[in-house]
């Protein structure tokens, strides 16, 4: 293993929850994922996520941040986006819920990547999509959605479309960064409703 190999595989273990180094000699290197949880640790997890995006959210509506502040924040979603993906990749075959979990946190990567775009390349963010963003994903961090809580989101969701719209009608640089924000919402909102009717049904 040279130098350039063994850099690369340090730098996956920094940046994923569990995998550690635990012996290295010339030529080989050794790991040990420690990273087994369980449902609870998982759900845990997902709801640091959303905790990590509304920060970055706040942090976007900051003139004076950074897109290395930015990153950062995107950095700490991979890592737990990473942790929950590898827990649930032997278990979803036999299990849908945890296959729609394993697609949510999926998409909210995406998310977390989709408004980091949004930051760098955007020179005039629209503050009232970002707040619409910001409401969309407090409602849906709960863990057990309401009636209300859920017509909430649509009414919410349906009002950042039309944003999006706007922007796409625009041909603006930026457009294509808002409409896939929105998408990445609606597919969370959809797996999110799913995931609540198979609670209700169950």
């Amino acid at each position: 293993m040279n130098k350039d190999q063994s850099d690369r595989i340090k730098a996956v273990s920094s940046a994923t929850i569990g995998l550690e180094i635990i012996s290295q000699e010339k030529n080989k290197l050794e790991l040990l994922d420690l990273s087994s949880a369980d449902e609870e640790s998982l759900l845990k997890a997902e709801k640091q996520i959303f905790w990590r995006l509304l920060h970055m959210l706040d942090t976007i509506l900051d003139k004076k941040t950074t897109d290395l502040e930015i990153k950062l924040i995107d950095y700490e979603i991979n890592k737990l986006t990473f942790f929950i993906q590898r827990n649930l990749a032997t278990k979803f075959s036999s299990n849908p819920k945890n296959f729609l979990l394993y697609e949510k946190v999926s998409v909210l990567e995406s998310l977390g990547d989709s408004l980091r775009s949004l930051k760098i390349y955007s020179r005039d963010i629209d503050e009232k999509f970002i707040k619409k963003i910001y409401n969309i994903l407090d409602l849906l961090k709960s863990d057990n959605l309401e009636n209300n809580n859920l017509i909430a989101i649509k009414s919410e969701m349906f009002h950042l479309r039309k944003l999006s719209e706007q922007k796409q009608n625009k041909k603006e640089n930026d457009s294509l960064a808002y409409i896939l924000i929105y998408k990445n919402l609606k597919q969370i909102f959809d797996i999110t409703f799913t995931i609540n009717i198979r609670k209700i049904i169950a």
